[in-house]
C-alpha cells in the first residue's frame, strides 16, 4: 500500500509510514500555534498570505488544504 502522507509505499497492509504521520502532527501544530499568535496582530489574517508563508511546512507535512482550511477556520 502507498502512505497517506507521501505517497510512497508503505509495505504490506501498511497505509503510513510512521515518520511522515509524526512529519504530518508536527506540522498541523505548527501552523496551528504560529496561526494563532499571528492573529494577535490583525494584518497577518489574510488566507493567501499565511498560506504562501507556510507553503514549505505544508509540503513537508504533508498537509492537505481541507486541513490547513480547518487550522485557519480554527483561529
Amino acid at each position: 500500500m502507498k502512505c497517506k502522507y507521501c505517497k510512497k509505499s508503505a509495505g504490506f497492509l501498511s497505509n503510513k509510514h510512521k515518520e511522515c504521520k509524526e512529519k504530518h502532527k508536527n506540522a498541523l501544530a505548527y501552523i496551528d500555534e504560529t496561526i494563532k499568535g499571528l492573529f494577535t496582530n490583525y494584518e497577518y489574517k489574510n488566507y493567501e498570505y499565511l498560506k504562501n508563508n507556510f507553503d514549505d511546512k505544508i509540503k513537508e507535512g504533508y498537509i492537505s488544504n481541507e486541513e490547513f482550511d480547518n487550522i485557519m477556520l480554527k483561529n
